[in-house]
């Protein structure tokens, strides 16, 4: 077998997961209302479901298939710091970040196996593909802000990102600084 027939072989097993995954947690947890969610959806023009998680951690996420799972916490916070978190999600959903993120993987990993048949440039381009891979994670996040603080009040969203968000930001982060989105967002 070729490393390229591998590579989409292995290609397969990753969406095949993403979007089982995916699945699963959306059936995982019940639907829950939250108030000015409609008003969300009407100005985003994304149908999106919301569940609830029962988490001791304020967070919130989107997933591939228009589902937004809120963790308990998150609920307890003010009115408007939850629809800014939820605003943020989907401005992931709105900006298909989920496939975006899927594409830049399957170039990676297809690059990985093109270039198996010499180990250490194998390895020099999965490593490149991760540094691409986490700078666009963090352009995706900073370009999720912009678009909820154009449906939520921004102080809300920058009161949110500040208790919530991450303080520092290594090389392998996902996510910027509060201080560097707060920066993208006034």
């Amino acid at each position: 077998m070729s490393y390229f027939t591998f590579g989409l072989l292995s290609l397969s097993l990753i969406y095949a997961i993403y979007f089982a995954v995916s699945t699963l947690v959306s059936k995982r947890y019940p639907e829950v209302r939250v108030e000015g969610i409609e008003e969300i959806r009407r100005r985003s023009g994304v149908n999106f479901k919301l569940k609830l998680k029962d988490d001791s951690r304020v967070n919130a996420f989107s997933l591939v298939n228009n589902v937004i799972v809120v963790t308990s916490s998150l609920l307890q916070l003010n009115e408007e710091e939850v629809l800014a978190a939820i605003a943020h999600e989907v401005g992931h959903l709105k900006m298909r970040h989920h496939l975006k993120s899927l594409a830049i993987t399957s170039a990676v990993v297809l690059s990985f196996f093109l270039l198996l048949g010499s180990l250490p440039l194998a390895l020099s381009v999965s490593l490149l593909g991760l540094v691409i891979q986490r700078y666009f994670s963090r352009r995706f996040e900073v370009e999720a802000d912009k678009f909820a603080s154009e449906l939520v009040d921004k102080h809300s969203l920058i009161a949110l990102i500040m208790n919530y968000g991450d303080t520092s930001s290594s090389f392998l982060s996902t996510h910027p600084s509060s201080v560097a989105r707060i920066k993208k967002i006034i």
